[in-house]
């Protein structure tokens, strides 16, 4: 789990580099990788159902069968981003900024230190492996 919570901090990281401003066409390549890495995420779609509401929030749907398979679902989405306008470029680009950044924000922190834990000795590094 822990992985999964540094894939979706690196996508955050990647996605709050992007600047709105820049050409149509380099945030057009980034969304590529992003969506890709969005909807494989079970952190963010656990099912493949969960992904209609997406869709219906970037003004599209797929039929039925097409949600049956995460790969098929990838696929539409690539199609669909190689065929929009500049205008929905930045569209589906905020949409992912969003959805990212709200799912990081309420993932468990697992760097907090734990009370009921035994504080672990504090070994040097000869300590550990000794001399040759």
């Amino acid at each position: 789990m822990i992985e999964i919570n540094k894939s979706l901090i690196l996508l955050k990281n990647e996605i709050n580099s992007i600047d709105v401003r820049t050409d149509s066409e380099r945030i057009r390549y980034e969304l590529y990788s992003i969506y890709v890495n969005l909807l494989l995420s079970r952190e963010i779609f656990p099912k493949n159902e969960d992904i209609k509401e997406l869709c219906s929030q970037l003004n599209f749907e797929f039929k039925d069968y097409v949600y049956k398979s995460r790969t098929l679902i990838i696929a539409r989405f690539m199609r669909k981003i190689e065929q929009i306008d500049s205008a929905d470029v930045t569209n589906f680009f905020k949409t992912a900024r969003i959805m990212v950044n709200e799912t990081v924000n309420n993932l468990p922190n697992k760097n907090l230190p734990n009370k009921n834990l035994p504080k672990e000795k504090k070994l040097n590094f000869l300590d550990k492996f000794g001399r040759a």
